[in-house]
């Protein structure tokens, strides 16, 4: 134990030496008491410290009269501690001191140093509350942050006398005090009920004082622990005096997406993961828009491609002006004998006139009209669509002419006598094939016009700009947060704490 003790002795040493070559000299100077605070901690006679902390008026003083049989402190109905004193309990010998402190809750500069040295210093804090309070956020408060210094924590609920019978039994009341204390994550080492101004049937206080002589066997590991828990409190302090302008950095990002900063990392976490699972729900909400857009285009898309497929371009009547021209182009096509050339080819530009308006006629009246038609009916239908397109649907036709019909025709296959048929079938497939093509380019940039200004109209999101703000600062907040525990963690272990 003596090498171990010098050895922690040596390292917190060399810490304070380190800050202070850091410039933190208020850390180092204060690490160095703690230091000696340690030291002592294992020597043979040690001297506990309890001390008595609260708010004001909550019975500190009466409670340490009674406890210590004396009438050194006074009391009345204002606050009248304004200072620290220091207490001997009777039958201890001198090894447990009580300290009073001011109330926590002073505006007073002079009495918040005066109990944040005491509680510093303290080997067993006891928080005091009145019976009327102890339920109160301040007192929840304080139980929380003393809780988390790691000295054991006695909660003693003071002038009990004030209970009502027709409050009930006070065995619920204290139920109920145990319940918001759980709920509050607050679990203390011990907890009296005692009324200081006189006897009362279940007041405690022959048993606080009792427990308070009890300390003396436990001197040896509650002052170190105490010393521990103190050095740990000044390197957490130091930490975030390091980090100080980083953290006003972060809290000032916080502040400004949330309107407040959160309590502690829990908090924190949680904040940030209600925020997460709202933008996920928001992505998720914008992945199925996008779907339902994507599948609307194409079964908009899907109805005009079977209109073209299903219309009805060359009927029998003009399949025959087809056949009739398809036939005129044989070699052993003739009309008449006197000047039979000029009226064979005369006879040919006829059928080929012929033909190429019934198909015109047709394909403007059983394609293009009824296509179009659809179009523009979608654009003034369709939520999502936008007007200007309307001027792009007489852009979706096809034109009849006699020199791509007769561009069509395989020479080749003239003597077939299926061939007239398979003729007027390709070149409808070729109108129809030219039709979709540009009716496809068309809807192909009609619906990534649509897809982007979905997309832009979704980036824009009021809502969304604001939950990746906050998220972005939640996760900065805690990331510093890590960082300083990593930190403390460090020096923590370098000081053998």
């Amino acid at each position: 134990m003596e090498v171990q003790t010098a050895e922690r002795h040596a390292r917190l040493l060399d810490v304070v030496e380190q800050w202070r070559r850091e410039g933190d000299g208020e850390g180092a100077d204060r690490l160095a008491q703690a230091a000696v605070r340690m030291a002592r901690a294992h020597e043979p006679q040690v001297v506990l410290q309890v001390v008595f902390a609260g708010l004001f008026s909550a019975g500190k003083s009466s409670l340490l009269n009674r406890l210590t049989e004396t009438a050194l402190r006074a009391v009345g109905a204002v606050p009248t501690t304004a200072e620290r004193a220091a207490l001997d309990l009777p039958g201890s010998g001198g090894c447990v001191q009580l300290i009073d402190t001011p109330g926590v809750d002073s505006t007073d500069e002079m009495h918040r140093r005066i109990t944040e040295a005491a509680l510093q210093e303290a080997d067993v804090v006891v928080l005091v509350m009145d019976y009327q309070h102890v339920e109160a956020e301040a007192n929840l408060r304080l139980a929380q942050s003393w809780q988390r210094e790691g000295r054991p924590l006695w909660l003693v609920i003071n002038q009990i006398d004030k209970h009502l019978d027709l409050e009930g039994p006070f065995d619920a009341f204290r139920r109920r005090i145990q319940q918001t204390w759980t709920n509050w994550g607050i679990r203390p080492d011990a907890v009296f009920c005692v009324s200081a101004a006189g006897d009362h049937p279940v007041s405690e206080l022959e048993q606080l004082r009792e427990a308070l002589l009890g300390l003396q066997d436990q001197a040896h590991e509650l002052a170190p622990r105490a010393a521990a828990a103190e050095i740990r409190e000044i390197i957490r302090e130091h930490v975030a005096r390091v980090i100080e302008d980083r953290r006003q950095t972060v809290e000032e990002a916080v502040w400004s997406a949330l309107g407040w900063l959160p309590y502690d990392q829990a908090e924190a976490e949680t904040l940030l993961a209600e925020r997460t699972a709202r933008l996920e729900e928001i992505e998720q909400r914008r992945m199925a828009d996008r779907q339902a857009l994507h599948e609307a285009q194409e079964a908009a898309l899907a109805a005009w491609l079977r209109l073209i497929e299903l219309a009805q371009i060359s009927p029998h009547d003009t399949t025959e002006l087809g056949r009739s021209y398809v036939e005129s182009l044989r070699p052993d096509f003739k009309v008449g004998w006197w000047r039979s050339a000029d009226r064979t080819a005369a006879e040919r530009r006829r059928r080929l006139e012929a033909f190429a308006e019934a198909l015109r006629e047709k394909v403007r009246t059983n394609l293009v009209w009824p296509l179009q038609n659809q179009l523009r009916e979608f654009v003034q239908e369709t939520s999502w669509a936008d007007a200007g397109w309307l001027a792009d649907v007489d852009g979706v036709a096809v034109e009849v002419t006699e020199a791509a019909l007769e561009a069509a025709v395989k020479s080749g296959a003239l003597i077939s006598d299926r061939y007239p048929y398979q003729y007027v079938k390709d070149v409808t497939a070729a109108l129809k094939g030219e039709l979709r093509g540009k009716l496809q380019t068309m809807a192909e940039q009609w619906f990534a016009a649509a897809l982007a200004k979905a997309a832009e109209a979704a980036e824009a999101d009021a809502e969304l700009d604001v939950l990746r703000q906050e998220c972005d600062a939640l996760r900065a907040w805690l990331a510093l947060d890590a960082a300083a525990l990593a930190e403390e963690e460090r020096w923590m272990q370098q000081c053998g704490v």
